[in-house]
């Protein structure tokens, strides 16, 4: 993981899902609470989220949090060495994901997509700015609470990356522990 400096964070907006709601459009909220800010990483956010929402609006689908996912989800699984889009991404995921009701994502989806999250945090990590990390292991956390449990080489894999950063005693390993704590 690179260091991160301050204009690098998109923590703030991952950190404020808890503040966002699945009863209207996700773009929209977004768009409202960031779409006069000046920071980069805000303008990559709204623009990944409007660029999504126009994606899910071509296929005549609902602007649920769901379909928010699958589109992410999807960009995300085909994006490579771009660490401005995979942090967009992530951290639009990390917003959405917890907005997504329970049991609405299919057990086989949500490993197939807990499987891109470890991917893009083993095959970038040297690249990544630690909050892109933060969101895309929050949003494998939350991934594995749709994961089948009883099987357990379908969560494996997800559940040695969690365990990997919660026990990690670097410094950028801490904020993992801290995410337990907080679950």
């Amino acid at each position: 993981m690179k260091p991160q400096s301050a204009g690098d964070s998109m923590e703030d907006s991952t950190d404020a899902a808890t503040s966002f709601t699945g009863d209207s459009d996700i773009c929209q909220q977004l768009l409202h609470r960031y779409g006069n800010s000046a920071a980069p990483q805000h303008r990559h956010l709204c623009a990944t989220a409007a660029a999504t929402r126009s994606i899910i609006q071509s296929e005549s689908l609902p602007l649920s949090p769901l379909s928010y996912f699958a589109a992410t989800i999807d960009a995300l699984s085909h994006t490579t060495n771009d660490v401005d889009a995979v942090s967009a991404l992530s951290s639009f995921l990390a917003i959405v994901l917890p907005l997504v009701p329970e049991k609405c994502i299919a057990t086989s989806k949500a490993v197939e997509a807990a499987e891109i999250v470890v991917r893009m945090v083993e095959s970038q990590c040297e690249g990544l700015p630690v909050s892109t990390v933060r969101a895309l292991v929050k949003c494998l956390g939350v991934l594995m609470e749709f994961c089948g449990l009883d099987d357990w080489e379908s969560v494996k894999l997800g559940f040695q990356m969690l365990m990997k950063y919660s026990v990690d005693k670097r410094p950028k390993g801490v904020w993992a522990s801290s995410f337990w704590k907080n679950l």
